[in-house]
């Protein structure tokens, strides 16, 4: 709550910046005040008042055209970066530095990606083109990457988990899965970014910069401790298990490669070193290694059979989430939830609306009518219809 005033006055020097040129649209932010407690070396607790900045970036177009994202070059290619709200899921990403302004391939410094809001048409233009493209001088492009925490030295960079990489720093990938495997069980303790800022813990992505580049500025004896004590763990890997190395490589054939996730896994480990800013996506594979490891184990265990018989009504039913994917469709949105009995065998359900389940969340089948009889990649499922569950316990 003290650097409060610290963050908002920098949020003010970025929204006068936009207004210095005739941009309308401004940073904004919300605030969420709250109380954080946590229990001393001593046994005592302890609080300290904080506050949640979520921070919010304005749209920067023209004509129609936004931008979405601008393009990094790696080693093997270029990564993608989506402005907030953005996506480029489904476009496919030419292999060159393409402008599809002046048709010229040839090394960018920086690659811009728009979209058209009428027609949706995705076009790659070369920072060079861009005046040319849009007919007018562009402004405000550096919000695409402003990060308000590299404005705010004073607030952090001293402790466990704050991103301690910058500049042109890389690491070899096969150091960085090490490290990602050491710092996160295996991949099963992995945290993204994301769920580090909702459970105030640090990243995997984050400790590893910290653990490579920040070891000197952390002052903390046991911290600094653990952080070797996970980089000798990562040395032991590399030189222990190169065959755990490659399988975790390989599970990147698995990702979709029409995501944005997808094609920026591949281009990253098509290279030899992942730059400091490219970490996090390379290091996030070792959880999609853990899942794949997980789901193999589940369905070795998966009992053969049904539920009950087509028209049955089944009741008090306990079951582990084992899906939950909301599909959205021309009347209104559906969730499909694949349940693992207590029993072992899948029932699978389709709810009408959005429904918020959780892979991992314990729910109790209060009763429900046997539909059908799939089998689906080799695992019979009951498909029922007329749920209704009830909560046991949260997701893991």
């Amino acid at each position: 709550m003290a650097n409060l005033t610290a963050a908002l006055e920098q949020i003010d020097k970025a929204n006068a910046r936009l207004a210095r040129n005739n941009i309308a649209e401004r940073f904004t932010y919300a605030l969420d005040p709250y109380t954080h407690e946590e229990t001393n070396a001593l046994g005592i607790t302890i609080a300290q008042e904080r506050v949640r900045l979520t921070l919010s970036a304005p749209r920067i177009g023209f004509g129609g055209w936004v931008f979405i994202a601008r393009l990094v070059e790696e080693e093997a290619g270029y990564v993608t970066f989506c402005a907030p709200g953005q996506n480029l899921d489904g476009w496919s990403r030419p292999e060159t530095p393409h402008c599809d302004y002046c048709d010229k391939s040839r090394r960018r410094a920086k690659l811009y990606v728009l979209r058209h809001t009428e027609t949706g048409e995705i076009k790659q233009v070369g920072a060079s083109c861009i005046t040319l493209f849009l007919g007018v001088k562009v402004a405000g492009l550096w919000t695409l990457e402003y990060d308000l925490d590299e404005h705010l030295p004073a607030l952090g960079g001293q402790e466990w988990g704050e991103p301690a990489a910058g500049g042109d720093r890389s690491l070899h990938k096969l150091d960085t899965i090490a490290l990602a495997l050491a710092f996160s069980e295996g991949g099963r303790g992995y945290i993204s970014r994301a769920r580090a800022r909702d459970r105030e813990i640090p990243a995997t992505a984050d400790t590893i910069a910290t653990a490579v580049w920040g070891l000197a500025s952390i002052r903390n004896q046991a911290v600094r401790r653990e952080l070797e004590d996970g980089v000798a763990k990562a040395h032991r890997i590399k030189a222990e298990q190169p065959e755990l190395i490659d399988a975790v490589l390989a599970s990147a054939e698995t990702v979709d490669p029409t995501t944005d996730y997808g094609m920026n896994l591949r281009t990253l480990l098509a290279g030899e070193y992942v730059s400091a800013k490219s970490v996090g996506i390379a290091a996030s594979l070792v959880a999609v290694y853990a899942r794949q490891q997980q789901y193999a184990a589940e369905r070795a265990t998966i009992v053969p059979g049904f539920v009950a018989p087509k028209g049955a009504k089944v009741a008090d039913l306990d079951a582990t989430v084992t899906v939950s994917r909301i599909i959205d469709g021309h009347y209104g949105s559906k969730t499909l939830l694949v349940l693992r009995t207590d029993g072992n065998q899948l029932i699978k359900w389709f709810a009408s609306g959005a429904r918020d389940y959780e892979p991992g969340q314990r729910v109790r089948i209060l009763r429900a009518t046997v539909k059908d009889h799939e089998t689906f990649r080799d695992q019979d499922q009951t498909v029922v219809t007329r749920a209704k569950l009830d909560t046991l316990e949260p997701a893991a």
